[in-house]
């Protein structure tokens, strides 16, 4: 194939990746009066595309993922088929993928910041809680389980955009039998339990995922490795999971007790859905991050992928790569989950739409969070407003976000109106002592790249303004007085006591262990009359009891007596060996364990069924594992 080649409504720039299933293209829409559009276009292989049941399940998926519009997930945007050839038109992102900025920041020897990695994972899990709670027009859930959270799969921009891609699309490649050797092994490593051992997912499947993949980001190594598929699978299912402090210094226990949570081995100890995730990490990050640097993700790659090769290349436009030597069908990707591409949309202003000020604890029902930057107000901008003794900067320990103006754009091209989904952020803000008491105001607009129509800034024009212009309308936007919510008195803290026995168990407190002395833990002036608290009490020898405490009154006192728990009994094992004449590869509960011979095999005592598979024939096994005994299966492939 030669570039620039005629792909239906599309024309295809180059190749970016090629896979398992799929080719993965830079293309290229056009439209009435020079319109163009720049996407990325997913091809079936041909293997696939002559599969009828694989189409169904592709087709159905397509469609789910088509309608998925959050600005934490990469858009579907087509699916058709050119001449018999399936393909999926998705927006173009701008940036890396996780895996590639984990291997730069290796390469380097560097460490994303604690706080960035948080806001990374909690805008994941906004995009994750979205997906999961979609329902269709009658308000039936869909039960959409992405099922391949992976680095790969989660984008970062330029711009400073963080996205989940492959959505659905993860389900039906879940389903693929044919599948290349060492592609399966890269995702294992992030299954939650539940997947490994071939269970029914939900959503807290996902969630434990994301938290492996922060485990990673923080500590820049895989959480669950081995040198064989069954080898990963088996430590996801029984490997202990440290804190990523242990790994990674200055690593907040806080932060360490959200991951750990979320990486709970039993589901029902997990985070009840993906929003409750988001609510944690946000919480963190408004309390330890210092400024809006913390958390731009986009200055940091920039500065991650300074001067090199590839980054030069992003920064020739799509339109320029037609005028240049076609690339050589040897420039293809390593992943075929390589970054999809966005460009950024240029800064076209109307008319400020007010917004009611309110504290946000979760996603929204469209999964829409404000961009928030974080930071000291400047001094120009404390002079132009006198800020009232019972307000307070943004300090630890205060969670709120305040909503103020947003901004609308639009962009009429050939007669078309083409709205652009643009993300502002909030130059600087203060909070009233006490819970929702709040006031903000606007500050200078931040644009984050935009979820619908995407162009370049050679077609629209110039996508930024000079800093005079955006000075002046920092100065209009503070004309408007702020509405001020008269000072009440904040809640009062409430000191909880927490009485065990045996004497010797532990006490967490929303996953925090707190001290206990002679059978008794105090936590003072962190809790006010009237939240909440998880508490969880544990002591070897004994049942966990974990329950949700509502503080209700000053002085909260709670007795706990854990119960005695059976004596485990230990699961007795064998060991088999399968060979088979003259090969073939082994299944185990339809999960390909290895290629005969399969020597030595830990597995419980009983009944077991094996599957042997050739090209040409396909046999069941059956095999009694003894304890502490060796038992060995030859199989005949050649025959039937």
């Amino acid at each position: 194939m030669d570039f620039p080649y005629p792909f239906g409504k599309y024309v295809l720039l180059k190749k970016l990746a090629v896979g398992g299933m799929a080719e993965v293209y830079l293309a290229k829409m056009t439209g009435p009066s020079g319109f163009e559009k720049t996407v990325v276009i997913k091809t079936l292989l041909p293997t696939y595309s002559e599969d009828d049941e694989f189409i169904k399940m592709f087709i159905d998926e397509a469609r789910i993922a088509s309608a998925l519009h959050h600005k934490n997930i990469v858009q579907v945007l087509d699916f058709d088929n050119v001449e018999g050839t399936f393909y999926i038109a998705m927006e173009y992102v701008d940036g890396k993928d996780l895996r590639r900025t984990l291997d730069r920041l290796k390469a380097l020897d560097k460490h994303m910041p604690v706080v960035m990695v948080a806001n990374i994972a909690a805008q994941v899990a906004s995009a994750l809680h979205y997906a999961h709670t979609r329902t269709d027009e009658n308000n039936k859930p869909w039960n959409i389980v992405h099922r391949d959270v992976s680095p790969q799969n989660i984008l970062l921009s330029y711009n400073s955009d963080v996205k989940l891609t492959d959505f659905g699309i993860a389900k039906a490649a879940a389903r693929l039998t044919k599948t290349q050797v060492g592609t399966v092994k890269g995702k294992c490593a992030y299954m939650s339990p539940e997947q490994a051992q071939g269970k029914e997912v939900d959503g807290r499947s996902d969630i434990f995922a994301l938290c492996s993949v922060t485990w990673e980001l923080l500590t820049r190594r895989r959480l669950f490795e081995g040198t064989t598929e069954y080898e990963i699978l088996k430590n996801v299912i029984d490997q202990a999971v440290p804190p990523p402090s242990l790994f990674r210094a200055g690593c907040p226990r806080e932060l360490d007790a959200i991951i750990l949570k979320g990486l709970r081995k039993d589901r029902e100890e997990r985070y009840k859905d993906a929003g409750e995730l988001e609510t944690a990490l946000l919480n963190f990050v408004f309390k330890h991050a210092q400024n809006k640097d913390d958390t731009d993700v986009g200055v940091f790659l920039r500065s991650l992928f300074e001067g090199a090769e590839e980054d030069l290349q992003r920064k020739q436009s799509p339109s320029q790569e037609l005028k240049t030597k076609t690339p050589s069908r040897r420039q293809v990707a390593q992943d075929l989950d390589a970054p999809t591409m966005v460009m950024q949309a240029p800064k076209q202003e109307e008319e400020a739409v007010e917004q009611p000020t309110q504290l946000i604890t979760t996603a929204g029902d469209d999964g829409s969070m404000p961009t928030v930057a974080i930071g000291p107000v400047e001094s120009t901008l404390a002079q132009k407003f006198k800020v009232p003794s019972s307000i307070k900067r943004f300090e630890d320990g205060d969670t709120g976000i305040v909503r103020t103006k947003q901004r609308r754009k639009s962009i009429f091209v050939g007669g078309t109106i083409v709205l652009l989904a643009v993300a502002f952020g909030l130059g600087s803000f203060y909070m009233v002592k006490g819970r929702g008491l709040n006031i903000g105001w606007e500050g200078k607009p931040e644009q984050s790249a935009s979820a619908g129509a995407l162009a370049t800034d050679a077609t629209f024009g110039q996508a930024s303004k000079e800093p005079q212009q955006a000075q002046q309308e920092t100065e209009v936007a503070l004309k408007h007085e702020p509405t001020l919510v008269a000072e009440a008195k904040p809640p009062e803290f409430v000191t909880l006591r927490v009485k065990v026995e045996p004497k010797n168990a532990n006490v967490l407190v929303d996953g925090i262990r707190v001290l206990v002395t002679n059978g008794e833990a105090v936590v003072e002036e962190k809790y006010r009359l009237g939240d909440r608290c998880t508490l969880q009490v544990e002591a070897k020898g004994y049942k966990t009891s974990k329950e949700t405490v509502v503080l209700d009154s000053k002085e909260k006192v709670i007795s706990i007596a854990l119960q005695k728990a059976r004596e485990p009994v230990e699961s007795a094992t064998g060991f088999i060996t399968i060979n088979a004449k003259p090969w073939a590869d082994v299944f185990y509960k339809g999960r390909k364990i290895g290629t005969t011979p399969i020597q030595r095999m830990e597995f419980p005592v009983g009944r077991h069924v094996f599957v042997l598979k050739t090209p040409f024939a396909t046999k069941n096994v059956v095999i009694k594992v003894e304890k502490g005994l060796l038992t060995s299966a030859v199989v005949d492939m050649q025959g039937q």
